[in-house]
């Protein structure tokens, strides 16, 4: 289920400068439709995994297939418009149902192993990647052979495979108590309880800017050293693929190092990656910044839903994943939408140095992050 998920967010993710310019969409405008896309994203995350908190009629499984059927419902839309206005506001909308499942992916793994299900969220997780890496790289040849028009054809066969893995899911067994229903949750609430994790939820927001700042944009990235859709497709591939060995082994490697500390390094991993697309002279240095996923993006898909699991208790986990999750919705909102104007009005080199300041900010903030829970545990 992970890797079908993930593979469905390849569109999104790897292919939605792709396919909006190929309709029309210019740089500015992207990183707005993605920018509005992402907040109203990080919003419904954060709804959806209040009410999984709170019980009752909502569980996973059932906003997960709502989720999963208006995403396919907008995509098998996309290949009837020719309208560009229309289209690309049908992509955005599926994009936001789309980024509605992702906190489920994470919370399914860690209430299964609740219950005695032996789920290893790592393994899962490096499936994900997997499928991710395969997805890019084949929707790559596909649209190089039959066009724009394959994003939303690919994704369409994606979600249907989707639905038929979930339909044999069974749910877990986990039922919130009666009495804890009407609880005060949310994002508020966790705010108040552990203003550490909120203040790591900060810092990631800027490293996430980086992150989809820089992924947005790197098609220009590799078309400005000589690079085409199908560099687009294999330097996706190679960061995805790279994550695989980390997060298969994250449990061994948070034995060694704690996950609030295994994020700080993720910040200093996405920094340097930064530097090597400024720098790059050809499209080789771009599949070597790549292998910099190992230590950014890679540590942190693997150690985050470990740290909000470590210190949030059970009754606000879902709410906690959600705004881990949500972490990448709002920082495609800062960093897509300032990467646009920036690249648009003064640059790529400058759409990069500003990336690299997020990424350097969020990294201050999360260890100052640390610096706060050692404090308190210092005092207790």
């Amino acid at each position: 289920m992970d890797g079908l998920f993930w593979a469905i967010m390849a569109i999104f993710y790897g292919y939605s400068t792709y396919y909006l310019r190929s309709i029309g969409y210019s740089s500015a405008q992207i990183g707005i439709m993605t920018a509005i896309g992402s907040v109203l994203s990080a919003a419904i995350q954060n709804v959806l995994g209040t009410l999984n908190d709170r019980g009752g009629w909502w569980n996973w499984k059932r906003i997960f297939r709502l989720m999963l059927g208006f995403t396919a419902g907008l995509l098998i839309c996309m290949t009837l418009i020719r309208n560009s206005l229309i289209a690309g506001i049908l992509f955005m909308m599926a994009m936001i149902f789309g980024n509605g499942m992702m906190p489920f992916t994470v919370i399914i793994c860690f209430e299964y192993r609740s219950n005695g299900f032996p789920v290893d969220y790592g393994k899962t997780r490096a499936g994900g990647s997997l499928f991710y890496a395969i997805a890019v790289y084949l929707i790559g040849v596909m649209t190089e052979k039959g066009g724009p028009i394959m994003v939303p054809i690919s994704g369409i066969a994606l979600c249907i495979a989707e639905w038929i893995v979930l339909m044999t899911m069974k749910s877990s067994r986990h039922q919130q108590a009666p009495e804890k229903a009407d609880k005060k949750v949310g994002v508020n609430e966790i705010r108040r309880r552990y203003p550490a994790f909120f203040l790591m939820t900060l810092g990631l927001v800027l490293l996430f800017a980086f992150h989809n700042g820089t992924n947005t944009y790197l098609l220009p990235i590799l078309e400005r050293v000589g690079g085409d859709t199908r560099a687009l497709g294999t330097a996706f591939a190679i960061s995805a693929i790279t994550e695989i060995p980390v997060e298969i082994f994250i449990e061994k490697i948070l034995k060694k190092i704690s996950s609030d500390k295994l994020l700080l390094i993720s910040g200093f991993g996405f920094f340097f990656k930064g530097i090597m697309y400024l720098m790059a002279g050809n499209v080789a240095v771009i599949y070597l910044s790549q292998l910099l996923e190992i230590v950014s993006y890679a540590l942190y898909s693997g150690a985050a839903p470990y740290y909000a699991d470590e210190r949030i208790a059970p009754g606000y986990l879902s709410s906690a994943q959600a705004m881990m999750t949500s972490c990448t919705m709002v920082g495609a909102v800062l960093g897509n939408l300032t990467s646009g104007w920036i690249y648009d009005g003064f640059g790529l080199s400058s759409m990069i140095l500003l990336c690299i300041g997020y990424a350097a900010a969020g990294t201050v903030i999360i260890g100052a992050s640390l610096k706060m829970e050692f404090k308190k545990e210092a005092v207790f």
